[in-house]
Formats: structure tokens, sequence, C-alpha cells
């Protein structure tokens, strides 16, 4: 049980995380091109 837990905790963090960053990657991205007040903070 202990084994099927932690594989799809495992398949969870590399899947979803994985695609969750990216998005909030796109989203700071997006924020930071078109929102002028948004470039002045790194």
């Amino acid at each position: 049980i202990v084994y099927n837990i932690s594989r799809i905790s495992n398949i969870i963090i590399n899947g979803k995380m994985y695609v969750i960053i990216l998005v909030i990657i796109n989203v700071c991205i997006f924020f930071y091109k078109f929102n002028p007040s948004m470039s002045q903070y790194p």
C-alpha cells in the first residue's frame, strides 16, 4: 500500500506539478511582458 501511494505521488509530482510549474512560468512571463508596472521587479 505504501509503495503504491509513493508511486502515485511520484506520478503526480512528475506530471501535474511539472504542468503547473510551466503554467506559472507562462503567466509570469505574460504579466512581465504585458504589464509595464511589473517589469520594475525582477
